[in-house]
């Protein structure tokens, strides 16, 4: 479905671009193709048709956009998480697409199946708890290469919810506290992404 949603029949345009046409502009007039489909792409171009070969070298936030659906159809079902590495690997094949992915997929299942509370800030951040609980439990319980990149995916949170802890926290605050933390330093263009 991607292929024929973002390939070179697409509205998209051809891919790759031919080699004589201008670089765009930004921003681009009409649709454009993220950094994980042109490497999806190019890997089908490849033969690397099948997961997770096929999944580009990128490690950008629409692997979260892409765990939405599969928590919606599978919250609460066992090999959720497996089910979310599938489809993030589909086309981006890092493990911290996956780790940002599987603690997104975490807390938007603790809204579904609501266990996350009804409407407070508080049942929120409690959900975020039990996410990071949950991820740290598996990670404690498994032995893979990928668990260097999840916890610094779990720092994050926790760093997350510390400046969520603040009575109350101010957004100048919680930019000041996230720029200066070691694990962030190299990882947001801005801190003010994450909490604006």
């Amino acid at each position: 479905r991607f292929e024929a949603a973002f390939g070179p029949t697409s509205p998209y345009g051809p891919w790759p671009p031919p080699p004589d046409a201008p670089k765009p502009e930004l921003p681009l007039p009409g649709p454009w193709r993220h950094g994980s489909i042109k490497g999806f792409l190019d890997n089908l171009m490849e033969g690397r048709r099948s997961v997770p070969s096929c999944g580009s070298d990128d490690s950008q936030f629409d692997a979260i956009a892409r765990t939405v659906p599969v928590v919606c159809a599978f919250a609460g079902h066992p090999h959720l998480l497996s089910y979310v590495e599938n489809a993030v690997r589909s086309t981006q094949n890092t493990d911290a697409a996956v780790a940002y992915s599987r603690l997104a997929a975490r807390v938007l299942e603790a809204c579904i199946l609501g266990t996350a509370g009804e409407t407070t800030e508080g049942d929120a951040i409690e959900a975020l708890r039990r996410a990071l609980a949950a991820e740290e439990g598996g990670m404690a319980s498994e032995d893979g290469a990928g668990n260097n990149i999840r916890q610094e995916a779990c720092t994050m949170l926790r760093l997350v919810l510390e400046v969520l802890g603040r009575d109350p926290p101010t957004f100048e605050e919680a930019v000041l506290a996230m720029g200066k933390h070691p694990v962030m330093k190299d990882r947001l263009s801005s801190p003010m992404s994450l909490v604006g």
